[in-house]
C-alpha cells in the first residue's frame, strides 16, 4: 500500500514551495520481513532579475516502497541549493551545493537471466549502506558568436563509513567544455574532465570527450563520442558510444520519446 499527499503554494509572483509526504507499507516475502517507511520533499524556487535559485530537502527511509519498484530501496536523505544567472547577453554564472547521505540495504543486483523471466520475482537483499557524498560546483558560460564554451570547479567529499581504508576520497576536478555548430544540424563537442587533487575519486575519472551531434531529422539526433578516461597508467581506456535519442508528437495530445 502506498498513499500520501502533495501542495505547491506561490509565495509572490518569482517563488513556489512544493511540499511530499508519502507513507508505504510492503509485507512482500522479503528476507527483511515486512517493511515500512515515509518520504518527505520539500523544494524552494525563487527568481529575482537574471538570477533564479533553488533550495530542496529530501527523505527518504530504508523501507520506503515506490509503485514503481518491486520492493525496498535503500533509504537517503539529501539536501542543497542551487543558483544560476546571467550577465549581458553571453555570460552565464551557476554555483550549487548538494548532499546526500545513503544508508539501509541496497537490493541484491541480479545479473542472471532466470530471475529476471520467472512469474514470481522477490527482490533479495544485498548490499548494506551507510556512506556521504557532498559536492560542491562553481562554473561560467561564454558564448563566442556561435561558439558556446563552459568552464566548472567541481570538489566532491565521499566518506564511506562501511569501507573507511578505500572510501573515504576528497577530490577536485575541472570540466571544460566546448560546442561549437559547424553545420546547421551538426556540431562539434568536446570535453574535458581532468583532477587536481592526489586523490582520485573512482567513479569520476579524469576523462577527454570527443564527439559529433547530428540532427539527421526534426524529431531525431544522433551523437557519436569518443571517450578516453583514467588517471594513471593502470585505470587508463577508451570507449565509444553511438546514441540515437528522438521525440515526435503524433497527435496534439500523444508524443513518443525514444532513446
Amino acid at each position: 500500500s502506498l498513499y500520501g499527499a502533495d501542495a505547491q503554494v506561490s509565495l509572490g509572483e518569482s517563488t513556489k514551495l512544493t511540499a511530499e509526504d508519502a507513507h508505504s507499507f510492503n509485507n512482500a516475502e522479503l528476507t527483511e520481513g515486512s517493511v515500512d517507511g515515509n518520504a518527505y520533499r520539500v523544494e524552494l524556487d525563487s527568481s529575482i532579475g537574471r538570477f533564479t535559485g533553488r533550495a530542496h530537502f529530501r527523505t527518504t527511509d530504508a523501507g520506503f516502497s515506490n509503485s514503481a519498484t518491486t520492493s525496498f530501496v535503500p533509504g537517503q536523505t539529501r539536501y542543497g541549493v542551487q543558483v544560476s544567472g546571467t550577465l549581458g547577453e553571453s555570460t552565464t554564472l551557476r554555483a550549487q551545493y548538494d548532499h546526500e547521505d545513503n544508508f539501509g540495504v541496497a537490493p541484491r543486483l541480479i545479473t542472471d537471466v532466470s530471475p529476471l523471466l520467472a512469474e514470481i520475482s522477490e527482490t533479495t537483499t544485498g548490499t548494506s549502506l551507510n556512506n556521504s557524498l557532498t559536492t560542491y560546483s562553481v562554473g561560467v558560460g561564454q558564448r563566442f558568436g556561435k561558439v558556446t564554451a563552459d568552464v566548472d570547479w567541481i570538489h566532491r567529499d565521499r566518506t564511506d563509513r562501511n569501507n573507511n581504508t578505500l572510501g573515504n576520497v576528497s577530490s577536485s576536478q575541472l570540466r571544460s567544455r566546448l560546442s561549437y555548430p559547424i553545420a546547421d544540424n551538426l556540431s562539434l563537442v568536446a570535453q574535458n574532465e581532468i583532477n587536481l587533487s592526489s586523490d582520485v575519486d573512482p567513479i569520476y575519472p579524469s576523462r577527454t570527450l570527443i564527439g559529433v551531434n547530428w540532427e539527421a531529422l526534426p524529431w531525431l539526433n544522433v551523437g557519436l563520442n569518443q571517450i578516453f578516461y583514467g588517471g594513471g597508467v593502470i585505470f587508463r581506456g577508451c570507449s565509444t558510444s553511438l546514441d540515437f535519442t528522438g521525440e515526435h508528437t503524433i497527435a496534439t495530445d500523444t508524443t513518443v520519446r525514444g532513446r
